[in-house]
């Protein structure tokens, strides 16, 4: 069964006179929000500019689509969208169908309605995506940039929440982190259009602010709900980012405990458990002939290298922005040479011979100064101090290494540079505020006792 075809457009006329609107009824409530919980707060200054970061970055993100690439996933999206709107204008209960039931169980009145929402053949998280973007175009009379508007909204609240959680273990730093949670620009651009990308930085930042309050036993049913919410819509739409969230957040957790042992002896005898149980998984991982971690593994290489040749012969027939990365392999070296490239992509390409076009060019700038920034660290701080900060600091801990898992696997499965700038960006602010923690925090001031 072919796939339905697309809108040819994403925005209309209606956009021009309803977007101002959306902007001010969102600006009263971001602004209603600030005076009620940070009226005595230094974060207060942030939240209005940062509020209109997302909206220059949503209507710069739609002129991008609209008139530069003529196409993309927001295509599909509001193609669903608008059906969905169209189906509530001529049939309420249709568009509820369309939002609310299984595309299995659709009445033939919706499959012939909606052949774009109803498709079967799409992935679950295109459904997903087209479900939350249609319940909000009903509020939103079916327009793109109010929706998009709404969207962008939801991803500053994503990483408003990951700067708040930051801000409480480094305030003195809190001009810094604003920067490198608010403001990075491909962060703002690429999460504020109807995409994927707007709900995963939502739900991040609300299982990363509620994870920290779960461990700091606080409203610990309220966090315990909230982070379920957040990880719940991570599994939907783009599931390997809770599953590396999941892992780093369990070294968080154990870092803390860890450091909340007083006797020596007990601390080393847990140490030694975890670290046994570690080596024991990579003998068993390497030695055992195609056990089921070395199939796992291989498989989803395999089927990353598969689409990695797709792209490359997509880009090579139509032009783009690909790249390739050598074939991998279960030895050590293979798997430590992957992800090393794999890092290098994500965090420093596009090199400058690289760039093709303006917008290639703005990419490689803001590789290039995460270059600097990482170098500067290095060299500044040195390694040692990066080891400090990790052990007496579990959340710096936890930055580190969701940002070197997730890293990679981006750089691995995006195939070229324009996708590769949207599927960085959740770990962006954690791996940025984590250097310029390290960079320009003078004070260093560890109490002594760990900060969980």
């Amino acid at each position: 069964m072919p796939i339905p075809s697309q809108l040819p457009y994403i925005l209309s006329t209606s956009d021009l006179y309803l977007t101002p609107v959306y902007i001010l009824i969102l600006f009263f409530v971001v602004k209603k929000l600030k005076n009620k919980y940070y009226a005595d707060s230094p974060l207060r200054v942030y939240i209005i500019p940062a509020f209109f970061i997302h909206i220059i970055g949503c209507i710069i993100f739609a002129l991008i689509y609209q008139y530069y690439y003529g196409y993309g996933d927001m295509f599909g999206y509001f193609t669903g969208v608008r059906e969905i709107w169209k189906a509530f204008v001529k049939n309420p209960h249709a568009a509820f169908e369309l939002i609310f039931v299984n595309r299995e169980n659709f009445s033939q009145l919706v499959l012939d309605s909606a052949p774009y929402s109803s498709y079967t053949g799409f992935a679950e998280a295109t459904s997903t995506l087209i479900k939350i973007a249609g319940f909000v175009g009903l509020f939103c009379f079916g327009s793109y940039l109010p929706i998009a508007l709404v969207f962008g909204l939801f991803s500053f609240w994503g990483t408003w929440l990951i700067y708040i959680t930051i801000y409480k273990y480094f305030p003195h730093l809190y001009k810094y982190t604003a920067i490198s949670c608010l403001f990075i620009p491909s962060v703002v651009i690429w999460s504020s259009g109807v995409g994927k990308e707007p709900p995963c930085m939502f739900a991040l930042g609300l299982c990363f602010y509620s994870f920290d309050k779960i461990l700091h036993w606080k409203g610990m049913l309220r966090h315990v709900i909230y982070f379920i919410i957040g990880a719940i819509i991570l599994d939907a739409i783009k599931y390997y980012i809770f599953y590396m969230f999941a892992i780093a957040a369990f070294t968080w957790g154990f870092h803390s405990f860890i450091s909340n042992i007083t006797n020596y002896l007990a601390r080393l005898i847990v140490w030694s458990i975890i670290l046994l149980g570690i080596l024991g998984l990579l003998i068993y991982f390497i030695t055992i002939p195609d056990n089921y971690l070395q199939e796992s593994f291989m498989n989803g290489l395999s089927q990353g290298e598969q689409l990695q040749e797709v792209m490359t012969t997509i880009n090579e027939t139509y032009g783009g922005s690909g790249y390739t990365l050598p074939p991998s392999n279960v030895s050590v070296g293979g798997f430590i040479e992957s992800f090393f490239l794999s890092l290098n992509v994500t965090l420093f390409r596009p090199y400058l011979w690289e760039c093709k076009n303006v917008l290639m060019v703005m990419s490689f700038v803001e590789s290039f100064a995460t270059l600097v920034l990482v170098l500067a660290v290095l060299f500044k701080a040195g390694i040692m101090k990066i080891f400090s900060y990790c052990n007496k600091y579990p959340i710096m801990f936890f930055m580190l290494m969701f940002s070197l898992l997730l890293g990679p696997i981006v750089g691995f499965i995006s195939f070229n540079f324009g996708t590769l700038v949207r599927y960085k960006i959740p770990f962006l602010p954690f791996f940025i505020s984590f250097l310029v923690i390290i960079l320009f925090d003078k004070k260093m001031t560890i109490p002594k006792k760990n900060l969980a």
